[in-house]
Protein backbone atom coordinates (compact mmCIF):
# COMPACT_ATOMS: atom_id res chain seq x y z
CA UNK A 1 0.00 0.00 0.00
CA UNK A 2 1.64 3.57 -0.92
CA UNK A 3 0.33 6.84 0.26
CA UNK A 4 0.24 10.06 -1.49
CA UNK A 5 4.40 11.01 -0.60
CA UNK A 6 5.09 9.18 -3.91
CA UNK A 7 6.73 5.75 -4.83
CA UNK A 8 9.10 3.64 -2.05
CA UNK A 9 7.42 5.70 0.96
CA UNK A 10 4.84 2.66 2.66
CA UNK A 11 1.76 4.21 4.98
CA UNK A 12 3.05 4.38 8.75
CA UNK A 13 -0.22 3.40 9.50
CA UNK A 14 -0.55 -0.19 8.16
CA UNK A 15 1.78 -1.68 11.20
CA UNK A 16 4.53 -2.64 8.69
CA UNK A 17 7.60 -1.27 7.29
CA UNK A 18 7.83 2.16 6.90
CA UNK A 19 9.81 2.20 3.48
CA UNK A 20 11.12 0.15 0.85
CA UNK A 21 14.48 0.58 2.20
CA UNK A 22 13.07 -0.53 5.29
CA UNK A 23 11.38 -3.79 4.27
CA UNK A 24 14.42 -6.82 4.35
CA UNK A 25 14.72 -5.57 8.28
CA UNK A 26 11.55 -5.74 9.14
CA UNK A 27 10.81 -8.93 7.69
CA UNK A 28 14.08 -10.56 9.19
CA UNK A 29 13.31 -9.41 12.35
CA UNK A 30 9.38 -10.65 12.42
CA UNK A 31 10.98 -14.20 11.30
CA UNK A 32 13.86 -14.21 13.83
CA UNK A 33 11.00 -13.68 16.45
CA UNK A 34 8.88 -16.03 15.38
CA UNK A 35 12.05 -18.50 15.24
CA UNK A 36 12.69 -17.59 18.44
CA UNK A 37 8.84 -18.08 20.13
CA UNK A 38 8.73 -21.27 18.54
CA UNK A 39 11.68 -22.88 19.98
CA UNK A 40 10.53 -21.59 23.08
CA UNK A 41 7.31 -23.17 23.23
CA UNK A 42 9.04 -26.42 21.51
CA UNK A 43 10.99 -26.69 23.84
CA UNK A 44 8.78 -26.29 27.17
CA UNK A 45 5.53 -28.80 25.32
CA UNK A 46 4.53 -31.72 26.92
CA UNK A 47 2.08 -32.86 24.25
CA UNK A 48 2.11 -35.55 22.32
CA UNK A 49 2.34 -33.82 18.81
CA UNK A 50 4.78 -31.14 17.96
CA UNK A 51 3.77 -29.86 14.38
CA UNK A 52 4.27 -26.59 12.34
CA UNK A 53 2.83 -25.33 10.04
CA UNK A 54 4.25 -22.39 7.70
CA UNK A 55 4.50 -20.97 4.17
CA UNK A 56 7.25 -21.71 2.29
CA UNK A 57 8.22 -25.42 1.11
CA UNK A 58 10.40 -28.07 2.76
CA UNK A 59 13.80 -27.02 2.20
CA UNK A 60 13.18 -23.50 3.35
CA UNK A 61 15.23 -22.65 6.12
CA UNK A 62 16.60 -26.33 6.73
CA UNK A 63 19.32 -25.65 9.19
CA UNK A 64 16.54 -24.25 11.52
CA UNK A 65 13.83 -27.05 11.02
CA UNK A 66 16.37 -29.47 11.54
CA UNK A 67 17.44 -28.40 14.77
CA UNK A 68 13.70 -28.06 15.66
CA UNK A 69 13.32 -31.31 15.25
CA UNK A 70 16.62 -33.51 16.30
CA UNK A 71 17.04 -31.04 19.74
CA UNK A 72 13.40 -29.46 20.33
CA UNK A 73 10.97 -32.56 19.01
CA UNK A 74 9.22 -31.19 16.38
CA UNK A 75 7.41 -34.23 14.43
CA UNK A 76 5.86 -33.01 10.95
CA UNK A 77 6.48 -30.01 8.70
CA UNK A 78 3.55 -28.33 6.62
CA UNK A 79 4.06 -26.53 4.39
CA UNK A 80 2.49 -24.65 1.10
CA UNK A 81 3.52 -21.84 -1.57
CA UNK A 82 5.25 -24.26 -4.67
CA UNK A 83 2.02 -25.13 -6.43
CA UNK A 84 2.10 -29.06 -6.30
CA UNK A 85 0.83 -32.25 -3.97
CA UNK A 86 4.32 -33.62 -2.57
CA UNK A 87 6.23 -35.39 0.53
CA UNK A 88 9.93 -33.48 0.75
CA UNK A 89 12.20 -35.43 -1.40
CA UNK A 90 14.94 -35.07 0.69
CA UNK A 91 13.98 -35.62 4.13
CA UNK A 92 17.75 -35.99 5.28
CA UNK A 93 18.55 -32.48 5.13
CA UNK A 94 15.62 -32.17 7.56
CA UNK A 95 17.83 -34.97 10.04
CA UNK A 96 14.86 -37.23 9.18
CA UNK A 97 11.66 -34.94 9.57
CA UNK A 98 8.66 -35.49 7.81
CA UNK A 99 7.81 -32.63 5.55
CA UNK A 100 4.71 -32.26 2.91
CA UNK A 101 4.12 -29.51 0.43
CA UNK A 102 0.04 -28.76 0.58
CA UNK A 103 0.05 -26.51 -2.40
CA UNK A 104 -2.11 -28.35 -5.26
CA UNK A 105 -4.26 -26.03 -7.41
CA UNK A 106 -2.96 -22.14 -8.59
CA UNK A 107 -4.07 -22.67 -11.99
CA UNK A 108 -1.82 -20.93 -14.43
CA UNK A 109 0.72 -20.26 -11.57
CA UNK A 110 0.64 -24.30 -10.94
CA UNK A 111 4.26 -25.84 -11.37
CA UNK A 112 3.68 -28.16 -14.03
CA UNK A 113 0.75 -28.85 -16.26
CA UNK A 114 -1.88 -31.56 -15.44
CA UNK A 115 -1.73 -34.85 -17.42
CA UNK A 116 -4.82 -35.87 -17.65
CA UNK A 117 -4.03 -39.73 -18.48
CA UNK A 118 -1.24 -39.99 -15.31
CA UNK A 119 -3.24 -41.61 -12.72
CA UNK A 120 -0.66 -40.52 -10.12
CA UNK A 121 -0.33 -36.65 -11.06
CA UNK A 122 0.13 -34.35 -8.49
CA UNK A 123 -1.00 -30.84 -9.74
CA UNK A 124 -4.11 -31.02 -7.66
CA UNK A 125 -5.25 -32.59 -4.84
CA UNK A 126 -5.58 -32.81 -0.80
CA UNK A 127 -3.36 -34.73 1.97
CA UNK A 128 -5.62 -36.56 4.87
CA UNK A 129 -4.19 -37.05 8.15
CA UNK A 130 -4.98 -39.82 10.24
CA UNK A 131 -4.10 -39.56 13.90
CA UNK A 132 -3.69 -41.40 17.10
CA UNK A 133 -1.17 -41.40 19.94
CA UNK A 134 1.71 -43.32 18.72
CA UNK A 135 1.47 -41.98 14.35
CA UNK A 136 0.45 -40.26 12.05
CA UNK A 137 -0.96 -41.74 8.87
CA UNK A 138 -0.22 -38.84 6.22
CA UNK A 139 -1.69 -40.11 2.54
CA UNK A 140 -1.17 -37.56 -0.20
CA UNK A 141 -4.55 -38.36 -2.87
CA UNK A 142 -4.59 -36.36 -6.13
CA UNK A 143 -7.50 -34.74 -7.88
CA UNK A 144 -8.34 -38.02 -9.24
CA UNK A 145 -8.96 -39.60 -6.15
CA UNK A 146 -5.91 -41.91 -5.90
CA UNK A 147 -3.77 -42.07 -2.92
CA UNK A 148 -0.24 -41.21 -4.79
CA UNK A 149 2.16 -41.06 -1.55
CA UNK A 150 1.83 -42.80 2.04
CA UNK A 151 3.81 -42.06 4.62
CA UNK A 152 3.97 -42.57 8.48
CA UNK A 153 5.45 -40.32 10.91
CA UNK A 154 6.11 -41.14 15.06
CA UNK A 155 6.43 -39.03 17.77
CA UNK A 156 10.06 -37.93 18.07
CA UNK A 157 10.81 -36.31 21.23
CA UNK A 158 14.71 -34.49 20.72
CA UNK A 159 16.94 -34.20 23.04
CA UNK A 160 16.83 -30.49 24.66
CA UNK A 161 13.11 -30.55 25.68
CA UNK A 162 10.96 -31.08 28.91
CA UNK A 163 9.88 -34.50 27.95
CA UNK A 164 13.87 -35.56 26.93
CA UNK A 165 14.06 -34.78 30.40
CA UNK A 166 11.90 -37.08 32.00
CA UNK A 167 12.93 -40.04 29.27
CA UNK A 168 14.41 -42.91 31.41
CA UNK A 169 18.94 -42.66 31.05
CA UNK A 170 19.96 -46.02 28.57
CA UNK A 171 23.33 -47.59 29.51
CA UNK A 172 25.18 -48.47 26.22
CA UNK A 173 25.11 -52.47 25.79
CA UNK A 174 28.24 -54.06 24.66
CA UNK A 175 28.49 -54.70 21.53
CA UNK A 176 25.75 -52.28 20.12
CA UNK A 177 26.73 -49.60 17.58
CA UNK A 178 26.79 -47.02 20.45
CA UNK A 179 29.14 -48.63 22.54
CA UNK A 180 31.53 -49.34 19.75
CA UNK A 181 31.71 -45.49 18.89
CA UNK A 182 32.30 -44.63 22.34
CA UNK A 183 35.21 -46.99 22.60
CA UNK A 184 36.45 -45.61 19.62
CA UNK A 185 36.39 -42.32 20.52
CA UNK A 186 37.72 -42.56 23.65
CA UNK A 187 40.73 -44.87 22.76
CA UNK A 188 41.82 -43.08 19.04
CA UNK A 189 39.35 -40.48 18.40
CA UNK A 190 39.96 -38.47 21.01
CA UNK A 191 44.03 -38.69 20.45
CA UNK A 192 43.54 -38.89 16.53
CA UNK A 193 40.83 -35.61 16.31
CA UNK A 194 41.03 -33.87 19.64
CA UNK A 195 38.83 -30.81 18.16
CA UNK A 196 36.17 -33.28 17.52
CA UNK A 197 35.51 -33.61 21.17
CA UNK A 198 35.73 -30.33 22.67
CA UNK A 199 35.67 -30.29 26.52
CA UNK A 200 36.62 -34.17 26.64
CA UNK A 201 39.63 -36.16 27.38
CA UNK A 202 40.48 -39.47 27.17
CA UNK A 203 39.74 -39.85 30.81
CA UNK A 204 36.62 -38.52 31.14
CA UNK A 205 33.95 -40.90 31.60
CA UNK A 206 31.99 -42.98 29.09
CA UNK A 207 28.75 -40.85 30.28
CA UNK A 208 30.24 -37.84 28.73
CA UNK A 209 31.42 -39.56 25.65
CA UNK A 210 27.63 -41.30 25.32
CA UNK A 211 26.15 -37.28 25.84
CA UNK A 212 27.88 -36.00 22.85
CA UNK A 213 26.81 -38.69 20.49
CA UNK A 214 23.43 -38.56 22.29
CA UNK A 215 22.93 -35.09 21.33
CA UNK A 216 24.29 -35.17 17.71
CA UNK A 217 21.68 -38.30 17.10
CA UNK A 218 24.84 -40.24 16.13
CA UNK A 219 25.08 -44.63 16.20
CA UNK A 220 21.84 -44.92 18.04
CA UNK A 221 23.45 -43.72 21.75
CA UNK A 222 20.31 -42.73 24.23
CA UNK A 223 20.49 -40.33 26.79
CA UNK A 224 23.27 -41.49 28.96
CA UNK A 225 22.92 -41.84 32.74
CA UNK A 226 24.59 -39.50 35.15
CA UNK A 227 26.58 -37.71 32.58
Amino acid sequence: MLDDVGLGQMHPRIGGPSSIQECHDWFQKLWDEGAAWATEKLQKSEADWQIMVTHFPCGHKTKFYKELHLKYGLDLLVTGHAHYQLMYWSPEKLGGLKCFITGGGGGITSENSVEPENPDDYQYGFFDLTMTKKEIKIESINWKGNVIETETVEPYTGTDTKKADLEPCVIPKPGSTCYKTIMWAMKDGIHSNPDWFPGLTSLSPVAKFQEKFYKEHKDGCGKPCDA
